[in-house]
């Protein structure tokens, strides 16, 4: 599952949220304005699509301003 893209400074995030054992799976893809495109991992796991969405969103604008990254609200390990 995904949510709408959205642009931030010029670049394009498209935030994943595919459901996973845990629950849904935080995840995003960041185009750039020159076309090179950065993938993340799985940032985390949620209750819901539109949580892990909106972590995924806050965490690829974090990247682009080169701000800290945010750390999921709980981690499984």
């Amino acid at each position: 599952m995904h949510a709408d893209p959205v642009e931030y400074k010029a670049s394009t995030i498209m935030p994943l949220a595919p459901v996973s054992i845990p629950g849904y799976a935080a995840t995003a893809i960041v185009t750039h304005p020159n076309g090179k495109r950065e993938t993340f991992g799985i940032l985390g796991y949620f209750a819901s699509e539109g949580a892990a969405c909106r972590f995924a969103i806050e965490y690829a604008k974090a990247h682009i301003d080169g701000r800290r990254r945010p750390k999921p609200p709980f981690s499984l390990r």
